[in-house]
Order: structure tokens, then sequence, then C-alpha cells
């Protein structure tokens, strides 16, 4: 049995400290979340009485009318077995039955069902009888697909918006390539009748090259059993869905090739593999005690059942959910014998069927539900939202509520906020960062709150596809932020109030993964504001861009002398020295202390210029201890925070130690040099007039906002790792 412990149900129940939700009515008493059934699939799933008390839950002789299940705050219908001494009370032999689905989201493929007590009408899974029509032939098939969508690689710039990862990448360098998956099909009808959908092979691919020229990039052939089927051709960066009916599909092994023939006037190309889908008539054949399926058919007969206590289930276009009662069980089956077959009617409309013996129902995951806390009133003008990683037990150093005491000089009101609380009261214990977007928008409007800060690190392996170890602590929104890039992370989102890609409040992220590393960030920003270095800074750009003809040695010049002209700058430009004496120079004025270091130039995620000026490596091993910077990056990638596999700049200078950097502001995407230099302008102003940080990037991005509102690149992939609360004068 899986379960995630977060509190002792036997003990919360015995004090009365199950998490209470207020309900919609406030003549209704207040409903009881007993335990989160977490389900990552679709079928029949089953709780015990047994299987609560092995979670130490004993809610012996509640009584069933008492008993509801909700998803997403949206009641769902369950069918209950009562106790086998009393069938209106939970007891011995007692379950819970309902029709679970998973979740097809980028976070999480868990949907959430609370199992709560209270006192609002039940929703019942109902009772319905069909007629077996001695008239109508048993339908042969249903439709079934087999799929191949491995989730092997990632990429921002997938064409597909809701999908960044693909199964391969097939690249044709100089010569045809080809990649071959083979999809079996077991239970085949040749020539079944399924309905009005034939079989079927559909494929998504994407182009993974963007070439000059007038002719499609890409030219891609799909052979199913040596036959071709599919032959397209498209351009770019695109997504391409191409799906065609097909006849030649047979029993067991079936070979489907995706061949690029390189015949474009190309020498290369690249096209990633997203899925390929096999759409096949299957007999009404049992798996490990269940079968579930989609049809019009008025007639069914399924078989290969090891036991004979069937029961079918029907989900209609609303979801709605009944248990067909005369369907009929007949043969003797075993283990080793499996031939036990019902037979019932259908509907005659699109319909789901479930049918499952005791051994074919699942069991969800079970998570304990955390006590519930008052996230919703009082004043919150400095609002942490962090995860529970970062909250002290009782006797550990409580890191955050220092940094709240030390916010009050500044701050009227802070509150700390565990994101596990944001999930269940505003999220239905789903994690999606929805919640959390919803949760600070309602903190602004009801809490006063006018400053956020987002304390944990994030990455975007959600599903442990590529790096099983990585974690996110609070999880990021990806949008678009240009032509090419469909999935860059924007904390900016969360405060966008207004839907306008316009941030509304300052918002920072500490990308921490550990206590300790919370810590030394704290300890370091003690260290800025107490710094006896002020008003010095170290600028440098990189070399000219001959290709665009531009100059970030210009852009350096005219933000320090327009805004900071009163301060004691250094200068370190490729364009007077070289890529190794500027590193020098660089580390040392780093090493002397200055209050904020900036960079202007071509960047990446970790290094600074294309030919490696500077990089993470050498932000690590700073020796700038007590002598924290400030970094504004005017390049591509550097704060890009949700690698699972690569630590990034900013977290580079920010987290290696008692040295670098205590906030590090940068672009988490592909920028243009010309947005980033505009809003570099807007920033500095609001930063040279003793605004903090998150406020000049703020009010920054509003005044960017009336020239170039569709410049999202800044707008919103523009990011403050860092405490929004820090100024630099």
């Amino acid at each position: 049995m899986k379960y995630r412990s977060h509190l002792n149900i036997s003990l919360a129940l015995a004090l009365g400290l199950t998490s209470s939700l207020v309900s919609a009515q406030s003549a209704n008493p207040p409903a009881e979340e007993l335990i989160n059934l977490l389900v990552s699939e679709q079928g029949v799933y089953e709780i015990t009485h047994q299987d609560l008390l092995d979670l130490g839950l004993d809610i012996s002789g509640q009584s069933l009318s008492s008993l509801s299940l909700f998803n997403r705050e949206q009641q769902v219908a369950i069918e209950l077995q009562g106790s086998t001494q009393n069938q209106t009370v939970f007891g011995d032999g007692a379950y819970i039955r309902f029709i679970g689905d998973g979740l097809e989201s980028l976070y999480t493929d868990n949907n959430v069902y609370t199992l709560r007590l209270d006192a609002l009408p039940k929703k019942r899974i109902q009772p319905e009888t069909l007629p077996i029509l001695n008239t109508v032939p048993f339908a042969q098939s249903y439709l079934e697909t087999k799929s191949y969508a491995p989730q092997n690689g990632y990429t921002f710039a997938s064409p597909n918006k809701q999908d960044p990862w693909h199964a391969d990448r097939v690249l044709a360098l100089r010569q045809p390539a080809s990649k071959t998956v083979s999809l079996e099909l077991e239970n085949f009808v040749p020539g079944g009748n399924t309905g009005s959908v034939n079989p079927s092979l559909k494929a998504e691919v994407w182009g993974g090259t963007d070439l000059p020229g007038s002719a499609d990039d890409h030219h891609v052939r799909f052979k199913l059993n040596s036959q071709t089927v599919m032959d397209n051709t498209f351009d770019g960066f695109s997504r391409k869905v191409m799906q065609a009916e097909v006849s030649n599909l047979r029993a067991g092994a079936n070979q489907i090739r995706m061949e690029l023939p390189l015949d474009q006037g190309y020498d290369f190309e690249a096209v990633n593999i997203n899925s390929v889908e096999l759409s096949y008539p299957r007999a009404f054949v049992a798996q490990d005690g269940a079968l579930n399926f989609d049809s019009f058919a008025r007639k069914f007969q399924i078989r290969g059942f090891a036991s004979d206590d069937i029961r079918v289930y029907r989900q209609d276009a609303n979801n709605e959910v009944t248990v067909i009662e005369n369907a009929a069980v007949s043969g003797r089956c075993t283990e080793d014998a499996p031939r036990c077959r019902v037979r019932f009617g259908g509907h005659g409309s699109l319909s789901h069927y479930h049918a499952v013996t005791s051994n074919g129902v699942k069991t969800p995951e079970f998570e304990y539900v955390a006590l519930p806390e008052d996230i919703r009133s009082g004043s919150a003008e400095y609002l942490i939202i962090t995860h529970p990683d970062f909250i002290a037990d009782q006797g550990e150093q409580d890191l955050l509520g220092e940094l709240a005491n030390s916010l009050q000089s500044q701050f009227s009101s802070v509150d700390i906020v565990n994101v596990e609380q944001i999930y269940a009261q505003f999220g239905g214990h789903i994690f999606d960062p929805a919640a959390i977007q919803q949760y600070i928008k309602f903190a602004h409007n009801n809490r006063n709150t006018q400053v956020v800060l987002l304390v944990g690190g994030d990455i975007y392996d959600y599903k442990g596809f590529q790096n099983s170890d990585a974690r996110s602590f609070i999880p990021s929104i990806y949008v678009p932020t240009g032509e090419v890039i469909n999935f860059a992370p924007v904390d900016a989102k969360y405060v966008d109030f207004d839907d306008d890609n316009v941030p509304n409040l300052p918002i920072g992220r500490l990308p921490v993964r550990s206590m300790q590393e919370l810590s030394v960030l704290l300890d370091k920003r003690t260290a800025y504001i107490n710094r006896d270095y002020r008003d010095e800074a170290l600028f440098v750009a990189g070399e000219f861009d001959i290709l665009r003809q531009y100059s970030f040695k210009l852009d350096a010049l005219n933000m320090q002398q327009t805004y900071l002209d009163d301060w004691a700058v250094e200068n370190v430009f490729l364009d007077d020295v070289s890529t190794s004496a500027a590193r020098s120079e660089i580390i040392q004025a780093i090493n002397s202390g200055v209050s904020l270091t900036s960079f202007f130039g071509h960047s990446s995620t970790n290094q600074w210029t294309f030919n490696g000026l500077f990089n993470g490596s050498d932000a690590a091993n700073l020796s700038n201890q007590g002598k924290p910077t400030v970094v504004t990056q005017w390049g591509c990638w550097n704060t890009y925070y949700v690698n699972p596999n690569e630590d990034s700049m900013g977290h580079r200078f920010l987290m290696e130690g008692d040295r670098g950097a205590v906030a590090v502001m940068g672009a988490t995407t592909l920028t243009s040099a010309t947005n980033e230099q505009l809003l570099a302008r807007y920033v500095y102003e609001q930063l040279s007039q003793g605004k903090t940080l998150g406020q000049s990037i703020t009010l920054g991005k509003q005044e960017f906002a009336r020239v170039r509102p569709d410049a999202l690149d800044v707008l919103l992939g523009w990011t403050l790792l860092g405490f929004p609360e820090l100024v630099l004068q």
C-alpha cells in the first residue's frame, strides 16, 4: 500500500483536529477532510475499512450517509458497502468505490480525491437496468489505442504548448535517417466493427530545424508494416499532426517506421517524435480482472475474467456514473482458467464502460490531510510563500521567522504561508501553480499584500523523467516569451492580476534546496544591508556584435553615466581588453566588494559571452566573503533556475556559500538586446531613486509596457532571484 505521511490521523480524530472546511452554506456544519486519495490513471478505485485502519484512520461505526468524496470542490459519486454486522455503517468488510481519473498536467499525474465527513446531500452511484436485447447482436470489438510516447527529451521551444517533452529526436545529416518503433496489438479483431471510427495511425512530430530556403525544411514519411501510410512536408519549428486510416494491421507486433528522406535540398534536418498512436479493433477480453472502453453499442459480452464477482459501471458524457444492475455473469473460472464472462445491455449513446472484479479494482495512493491553518485572515503586506521543508520544526532555528522579524521595521505586517496549505485551500490539494497564483491575488485583495517572496527552488522535470532525485519546492508558471520559446519559467505571472503580462506587485524567489542554503542567503542579506562599500559598482560588457552591429559597451556606458554618475564605477569591456585579462579584473573587483555588478552582452544559462568571459565556476570560486554583491545580467538565460541537470549563473552566484551575490536579476529566456536595453533604463532609473529591487523591476516593467507591451521576453522573462526588499542606495 502506498501512502504519504503528514499527520497521525487517529490522534487528530481523537483530538477533534481533522481538517475542517467551512460549508458554502453557513447553516451546514463544517466538513471534515479525512484522507486524500491520489489517482494517476483511469479506472474503478476501492478503499476498504482495512485500508483506512492500516493508515491509522478508524471511522468504524460512522454512518454511510455521512461519507462523501470530492475532487477539486466537485462532489464525486461513490458506491458504498456497509459493515458485515450493520449495512448502514462503516466497519469490517465495508468499502468505498468510485471512478477515478488521472491528470494530464505539466506538474503531476496525480488527481486528488478527498474523502470527507459532512452533512451535505451525498452523491451516490445509482443503479440502472439496461435491456439485453435478443434482436441486437453483440458488439464484436471496441477501438483500443496503443501508444509510443516515452518522455525522453525536454525542449523549451516545443511547438506543442501543452507539452515540452518528446520521445525521440531523429537527425538526418547528409543522408536519410529513420526511427522504428513496435506496438503490440493483443486480442486484435481483423475487420472488427467498432462503430463509425476506423483503425488509424496517428503521429505528432515537431520540426527541430528552421533552415533558410523556399522549400519546406522537413519531409516525413511513416510506414506501417513496410507500407507507406503517411507522407508530408512541413516547415520550421512547427508542430505537425499526421493521421491516416489503415488496413494492414496484424495481430501481435506492428512495426512503425518514421523516415526522413532528406530530399528537400538541405544537408541536414531534425525532427522530434512526440507520440505515435495506433488505434485498432480489440475483442472484449478482460485484462487483470478489468476492462474499460468507449462505445455506442447496445449489447456487450466480455470474457476472460478469473472470478465471477463482476460489476459493470457506465459513465455518460456528463460523467454521471451508474452501475448496471442486470448484468448477467456466467461460466466457471479460476486464476488459471479465466473463463467467466459478463453480458449486459448498452445505452446506445456514447458511454464509457468499466467492467471489473474485486481483483481488478485499483487502490489509490493515500496522502494524509494536514491540519488546516488560517491563511486568509489578517494583514500580510510582505507575504512569504514557502515549502514546508523551510519551516522550522520545534527546537530548530526558525530562519524564516528571523527574516520576518527583521522585515517588521520595513513592513507593517509579514506572514509566512506553507504552500501545502495553498494547494489544500485554493487548489483541491493538487500540486499546481494555479493555486499559488489564485492565492496571491486573494492576499493582495484581502490581506493588503504588496510584496511576495517565494522560498524554494524549482525544476522543470516535475515527474522525474530525467532526474528522479531533483525536487520542485515551489513550481513555476511557464509561458511563451517569443517566436521560439514556449516554456519559459516566469514568476512575474504570479503577480499579474489582470492577465496583461505586466506584474502588479514586486516578487522575488530564493531558489534554495536546503536549510543550509537558506541560512547562507539570510546571512548574506544581513551582510549586504550592513555593508560599507555603498555606491561602488562593476560594469562588464561583451564584445561588439559585428553581425548585428550592436555595442554592449555603449549600453553599459549610457546606463552608468545617466543613472549612476555619482557612483565609483569600474568598467571591464571586452572591446578594450582580452578575455583572460577581463576575467581577472571581474574577479578582483567583485572580491574587493561592490554593491552592484552589471553585465551587458550575449550569454547562456551558465556563462557570459560566447567565448566564456565569466562562467558559473568563476562565480562559485569568488572570495568576497562578507561582501556580497547584487547582480544584474542583461543577456539571455542567466537566471534559468529550473534545469534539473545544471545550475544557472544565478544559482552559482547565490548558492555557493558565503560569497558571490545576495540577489541576481536576469532573464529566464531568450531575449532581445534592444528590449533589455530599454528595460534597463527604466530599472536603473528606479534603483537610482532609492527604490527596492522588487519595486524597481515592477515599476520599470510597467513603464516599459507602455512602449512595448508585446515584448514578453523581458516583461515576463526578466526575473529576480533574491530578496525584493533590498535597496542599492
